[in-house]
């Protein structure tokens, strides 16, 4: 007979193994707050890989729209969604919200997020602290299939929408730094270590780069923008663009002018150009790209 704060308990042997059992299985649910799914959903739901505490040994979990739509820290905001968007009633779940409850395994500092379309995002905890992004779940009290918004913006969305917050983080569009944090049709999170992932851009010919160097600014803007869609150096990076890493560089290398135009404004040089414009980077900032893109072999 064991005394326990006053409760009086007795255990033979099988029943002590059942109540640990019990007992880890409950902390683990705790530990990691959502209970994935083991299959697919016939609804939006996210697949999450990688080294979350939640799936261990390489296992895959689907995190559902009802799942998030149950979390305590969904809310409700009136804002545009999209830039230069009509305002909507977003309803909304903060991605800090959904790491503190599906947290990484220790070491592993960085989420990356794949959309449909192959392009890639990053987050580690100094961008969700900076920006506080979210995912959208309801735009006007409709789930991702009915979203009320032109049908070729509704594809293009689903069936998530990460979202930087146009009235609280105006900063965000007006540095752009981090040009591209918003994905959309997001499907997949995976989560890693940020140093490992994206090691090819800064093992050599990048290792040595000097801090404050044109070409340790085009570092930068490629990390955060170009590589979103743009695969490469290595294997890391989106799969989006029909435009390799090499091809960039030869542009970058041989016609820098060209490479210059054809960022600001794909369209103007290409008009069936799928690239997003990026009419925002300064010359300087250009030609920092350009920096690095023409070191190394082609």
């Amino acid at each position: 007979m064991t005394s326990i704060s006053g409760f009086s308990t007795r255990f033979c042997s099988n029943r002590g193994l059942v109540v640990v059992f019990a007992i880890l299985i409950i902390s683990s649910r705790i530990l990691h707050g959502f209970e994935l799914s083991e299959k697919p959903d016939p609804g939006p739901a996210f697949q999450i890989g990688g080294a979350f505490q939640a799936t261990s040994n390489g296992e895959i979990g689907y995190l559902t729209l009802d799942m998030m739509l149950a979390h305590k820290d969904v809310t409700t905001v009136v804002e545009p969604f999209i830039e230069n968007g009509r305002e909507a009633e977003l309803t909304i779940l903060p991605f800090k919200s959904i790491m503190k409850d599906l947290p990484l395994k220790a070491g592993y500092d960085a989420i990356i997020i794949r959309c449909r379309d192959g392009w890639i995002n990053y987050y580690t905890e100094a961008i969700l602290e900076k920006f506080e992004p979210f995912v959208v779940l309801l735009i006007d009290g409709e789930p991702p299939s009915s979203w009320p918004i032109d049908e070729e913006m509704r594809d293009h969305l689903f069936p998530f929408y990460i979202h930087i917050s146009l009235l609280t983080h105006a900063d965000f569009y007006l540095d752009r730094e981090y040009g591209m944090m918003n994905p959309s049709a997001a499907v997949e999170f995976e989560a890693v270590k940020f140093n490992e992932f994206f090691g090819p851009l800064f093992e050599e010919p990048y290792a040595s780069l000097r801090e404050g160097s044109k070409a340790y600014e085009g570092r930068k803007r490629y990390l955060n923008n170009c590589m979103a869609c743009h695969k490469g150096p290595g294997d890391v990076g989106g799969i989006k663009s029909e435009r390799p890493f090499q091809v960039l560089k030869a542009h970058a290398r041989y016609n820098p002018d060209f490479f210059k135009a054809y960022v600001r404004n794909p369209q103007q040089v290409n008009p069936v150009s799928k690239m997003v414009p990026h009419p925002h980077f300064d010359d300087d900032e250009l030609q920092a790209l350009i920096e690095f893109l023409k070191l190394g072999e082609l």
